[in-house]
């Protein structure tokens, strides 16, 4: 006598493969806004390291250093900081550059405009205005924000200003 043959039958298998489609479904909006808040996070924690090298190297140069918004090679310290930003001293040469990140637009801690104000600092480690940066994500609703006082000490924080809808 033959023993009985085990294993799955077609229509088993397409209920597994419905029920995991469904999970899918279900999870993949909260999986996009994770996504919008990692990328928000990443563009913050970059601006916060160039606030960072900004200031250290004002103190340890002696001279001001600028952070300038946009690509520095296509303007002069002009432009957003979505289109990324730029460390540069104060003869021009650029110390470092920071390309655009998609799918993330800065804004004013307001959310009423596109953040697009160079900010410098001095030989003795003072800024040259109170500013702030908020990273909107293109999906969710978890942002981050940099925000620095004329002292030049920034601070990351999660929704803090406003993204505009």
């Amino acid at each position: 006598m033959r023993g009985r043959l085990s294993g799955i039958t077609l229509l088993e298998l397409l209920i597994v493969l419905a029920i995991i489609t469904g999970l899918l479904t279900l999870s993949l909006p909260s999986f996009t806004g994770q996504v919008g808040e990692w990328r928000s996070r990443a563009q913050a924690m970059r601006l916060l390291s160039a606030i960072n090298l900004v200031r250290s190297r004002a103190v340890r140069l002696g001279r001001e250093i600028t952070l300038c918004p946009g690509d520095i090679r296509v303007s002069a310290c002009r432009g957003l900081y979505s289109h990324g930003f730029s460390v540069i001293d104060g003869s021009g040469d650029i110390i470092r550059r920071y390309p655009e990140r998609p799918y993330i637009v800065v804004w004013n801690s307001a959310g009423t405009r596109e953040e697009n104000r160079p900010i410098s600092w001095r030989a003795d480690g003072w800024g040259s205005r109170n500013m702030s940066w908020v990273f909107c994500p293109a999906s969710g609703s978890v942002h981050w924000a940099v925000v620095v006082n004329r002292l030049g000490r920034p601070r990351l924080l999660q929704n803090w200003g406003h993204c505009p809808d």
